[in-house]
């Protein structure tokens, strides 16, 4: 454990020295570092590397798949939306309702600050209401 924390530290030291000790090879996933005597060091880097590597790619994995669950099903917008109007439609064909007493078109059931009441669906150019039974 010690001669991990050791190297961590050397590795911290070197990385934030003002002189460059060394340089990274992207295609290899690995670091080298020059002016270094002991060769555990690059070990390391080349193990933090490697498990950094691996976490980026499950997250791209993660993203890519939640990508195509929101084209599959939509945003939780867009189901709450679908799922508001399908309560609309099984609430208009769950119960009859009353024709309109001035254009005789069906009413719907409204809510107000005074309660439920049935109203035109012809409003606005009918403003037929009748309260609920």
């Amino acid at each position: 454990m010690a001669d991990s924390a050791s190297c961590i530290r050397s590795l911290l030291l070197l990385s934030f020295s003002s002189k460059p000790c060394g340089f990274v090879d992207d295609s290899l996933r690995t670091i080298t570092v020059t002016r270094v005597q002991n060769s555990t060091i690059p070990r390391v880097v080349n193990a933090m590397l490697l498990i950094i590597g691996r976490a980026l790619n499950m997250l791209k994995s993660q993203i890519a798949a939640q990508g195509k669950a929101f084209e599959e099903t939509g945003g939780f917008n867009e189901r709450l939306t679908t799922r508001r109007l399908e309560a609309r439609e099984e609430q208009r064909n769950s119960e009859p309702s009353p024709p309109c007493p001035q254009c005789k078109q069906p009413m719907r059931r409204r809510r107000s600050a005074k309660g439920e009441f049935w109203g035109c669906t012809g409003y606005p150019a009918c403003k037929g209401t009748k309260p609920m039974d």
